[in-house]
């Protein structure tokens, strides 16, 4: 189930670092368009990772309901409670996926300083843009996005609806993510050396 939560006020205002922030709230942040599909619900949170701003990030994240666990394991475990949570408790979290493939998650007060580490880089430039095949889909993700900051960094992020539902990790491989058996159709091709090409249009 996806929420599409908007961050905002005091949680964004303090950057997700848990300190007191200002109480007004944030309104939406006009982005310089550096790449149009025609796909309104993709251009705008594809043109607003490529900015970098993490407060507009946050803004159009798509959040998950997970039940939280006082001690999680396994290959994909849930989010650790906290102190003052119950065990299995419904709490909204955000998704990254890691090198192996498993899932880790991001409270919302923390998904502005995810988003600075996965996509503050200098050197932001676009690799291509696709739907994926269904088994690599995530969180009913309709494009996938593949940014880089500067060689070998890398993200893939799974666009559903207009929010980002996920992010992840290239692993110092963006081309991964670009791979043959992840792509169902491309909306923006990569170019020559994907994952350090520069934006494109289609």
């Amino acid at each position: 189930m996806i929420l599409f939560g908007i961050v905002a006020g005091a949680v964004v205002a303090c950057g997700g670092g848990g300190g007191k922030g200002s109480s007004e709230t944030v309104g939406p942040r006009t982005v310089e368009s550096r790449v149009t599909t025609g796909i309104p619900d993709l251009d705008q949170p594809l043109n607003t990772a490529l900015s970098g701003d993490a407060i507009e990030m946050a803004r159009l994240t798509g959040y998950q309901r997970v039940n939280c666990s006082k001690f999680p394991v396994g290959d994909n475990p849930p989010p650790v409670c906290r102190q003052d949570e119950a065990d299995g408790t419904s709490v909204e979290v955000f998704a990254t996926v890691t090198c192996q493939g498993k899932l880790s998650w991001v409270r919302p007060e923390d998904v502005p300083d995810a988003y600075k580490s996965a996509l503050g880089g200098e050197n932001v430039q676009l690799a291509g843009v696709y739907a994926p095949k269904p088994a690599t889909s995530r969180f009913d993700s309709q494009y996938v996005a593949v940014i880089t900051s500067g060689p070998p960094s890398g993200v893939g992020v799974y666009i559903h609806s207009g929010r980002i539902v996920a992010l992840e990790d290239a692993c110092g491989n963006a081309s991964r993510l670009l791979a043959a058996d992840r792509v169902a159709s491309f909306v923006i091709q990569p170019t020559a050396g994907a994952g350090t090409a520069v934006a494109a249009t289609p």
